[in-house]
């Protein structure tokens, strides 16, 4: 434990340096990555996974409900885990039916460089709605660790006069979650040589694979969720 934890530390700066990469031209990275056979024979990309598990643990703690710090790592790491393989299939599944051949190993690769920064964007807008509906409604907010169940606490929400605040901030998650799947769309269509036409065939089919993936992860989350 203490050299993965030697070894992620001192991995830091090369990762965020990354992700500053993909965040300015992801195509450009992912085509560069995968296109060296050094990073299929060190799996780095499972290395730049354990940061992006870690610095997600970390800002989970500042949740008003959170299990202890390891329970948590533990957890996260088993979302995200399930999160990469599951739709980096929805996505190797959709190029597959529009002509592309590329192998599994390319595109979870390419997913995990793609998802992680993302990830990172989506955890820090969550921080940031919870901190506003704590600002706007203390007495919900105190409220929820108390409340015995996921749906409780989801009643809580829904009642309180800052709910607007959540469901604002999940609706623009969500709209820079497709934004972003569509700007790095290409570096899918790359990876499997096809024509620009296809791959808009298959963004409408990896969104449509995604949803039962979706649901399997929503299932996990809510068995593994914080009493």
């Amino acid at each position: 434990m203490k050299e993965i934890l030697e070894k992620t530390l001192s991995y830091l700066p090369q990762y965020f340096s990354d992700c500053g990469s993909i965040i300015v031209g992801p195509k450009t990275f992912v085509l560069n990555k995968v296109a060296s056979e050094k990073l299929f024979e060190s799996k780095e990309y499972f290395l730049f996974l354990a940061p992006t598990v870690a610095i997600i643990t970390i800002v989970s703690m500042l949740y008003p409900v959170h299990d202890e710090i390891y329970t948590e790592l533990a957890k996260n790491f088993v979302l995200i885990f399930i999160d990469f393989v599951g739709y980096s299939f929805a996505v190797r599944g959709a190029f597959w039916l529009a002509g592309g051949r590329a192998p599994y190993e390319k595109f979870f690769a390419a997913y995990t460089y793609i998802a992680s920064p993302m990830l990172l964007v989506n955890y820090l807008i969550a921080l940031i709605s919870n901190g506003l509906f704590r600002l706007l409604d203390p007495k919900a907010y105190d409220a929820l660790p108390k409340a015995g169940s996921l749906a409780a606490r989801s009643q809580i929400i829904s009642d309180s006069a800052a709910a607007y605040v959540v469901y604002t901030f999940s609706a623009i998650d969500f709209c820079l979650i497709v934004l972003w799947s569509y700007m790095c769309w290409g570096a899918f269509r790359e990876i499997n040589h096809l024509s620009k036409a296809r791959p808009a065939v298959a963004f409408v089919i990896g969104w449509t694979l995604a949803v039962p993936i979706l649901v399997l992860q929503a299932l996990i989350a809510l068995a593994v969720a914080a009493p």
